[in-house]
């Protein structure tokens, strides 16, 4: 049997900002159930769709850059694939795009780069008073952070887990945008990083966009060879 993969793009609005990841990934099983594709199913006692999100959502965000990568038992138009999931993922949850995944492409998890976040103040701010804290945070050369996971205190550098900050104006006010590392060799939290700038007044928090690092495998071929076929041998 073959298996396509097609990696779908989907929103999570306010009501879903506090859902556990396992309420949404229950809710992701029911939907690719109840939506007729033909979707590839786990071995065992209990098959179940096979499918995973590329990221976890931090508690408190709305998003409209969640990815989930769904196994196939036979090719299937990505429209379609929207189509049919719009119809049976909840209306709070709603599919924006979807596209073909490539054979040897590896999964959308391990592709993962970085995340972005726009964050929106409560308090009036000045923008100008923002952009200090952000030359005070990169001014240093390292940001030593603590935080509690599962009962253990993990310590670490909070600078390295940070690749851009800046300052941006949107419908609710002075927002602060924010991307960090989302790898498999580290996770920035972007509540961490509002600690650690000491802004405590928010007003929103969304996720943006999720970068991934794959390059498609004509981009990886023409860059080992192809740049070379015009140039000519020399004499």
């Amino acid at each position: 049997m073959t298996r396509e993969r097609v990696a779908v793009r989907f929103s999570r609005d306010a009501s879903l900002a506090n859902a556990s990841q396992t309420d949404i990934l229950q809710a992701w099983a029911e939907a690719l159930r109840a939506s007729r594709l033909p979707v590839e199913l786990t071995t065992g006692r209990s098959p179940r769709p096979r499918f995973a999100l590329a990221a976890h959502l931090p508690a408190g965000y709305t998003s409209e850059a969640e990815w989930a990568e769904v196994s196939l038992s036979e090719d299937v138009e990505p429209s379609r694939v929207v189509d049919a999931l719009a119809s049976t993922l909840p209306p709070s949850m709603r599919p924006l795009e979807a596209r073909r995944m490539s054979p040897g492409e590896p999964s959308l998890h391990a592709q993962l780069k970085f995340a972005e976040y726009r964050v929106v103040l409560g308090a009036p701010a000045r923008a100008a008073d923002l952009e200090r804290r952000i030359d005070d945070f990169f001014a240093r050369r390292s940001f030593e952070w603590e935080e509690s996971f599962d009962g253990r205190v993990k310590h670490f550098d909070l600078l390295a887990l940070v690749d851009d900050l800046w300052v941006e104006q949107s419908e609710g006010g002075l927002a602060l945008g924010l991307r960090l590392d989302a790898s498999t060799t580290g996770t920035g939290r972007p509540d961490s990083v509002l600690a650690g700038l000491g802004l405590t007044d928010i007003a929103s928090r969304h996720r943006t966009r999720l970068i991934f690092s794959y390059l498609p495998e004509a981009v990886l071929l023409w860059r080992r060879i192809g740049r070379f076929l015009n140039e000519r041998p020399e004499r």
